[in-house]
C-alpha cells in the first residue's frame, strides 16, 4: 500500500508517550527533544543508531 500524495511537514510529533521536535523548532529554547535513538541489529551483532531530527513528515494511507 502506498501513502496518499498529500504529505504534511510538521514541527513536532507525539508517539508512544514521547514528544519530538525538529532542530529548527527548538533553536533558542531551553529544553529540547530532537534526538532519536534506535537499537539495531546488524550482521555482526548490535549497533546503536543516533540522529537529530531535521524533518517530520506525516504520511496518510488510504484504507481499503
Amino acid at each position: 500500500m502506498r501513502p496518499n500524495s498529500k504529505t504534511t511537514l510538521g514541527k513536532m510529533y507525539f508517539v508512544n508517550g514521547n514528544k519530538f521536535h525538529t532542530k529548527t523548532w527548538v533553536d533558542g529554547k531551553k529544553t529540547t527533544n530532537i534526538d532519536s535513538y534506535v537499537k539495531g541489529v546488524i550482521d555482526v551483532g548490535e549497533e546503536d543508531f543516533y540522529a537529530i531530527i531535521h524533518y517530520i513528515y506525516e504520511l496518510e494511507y488510504a484504507s481499503k
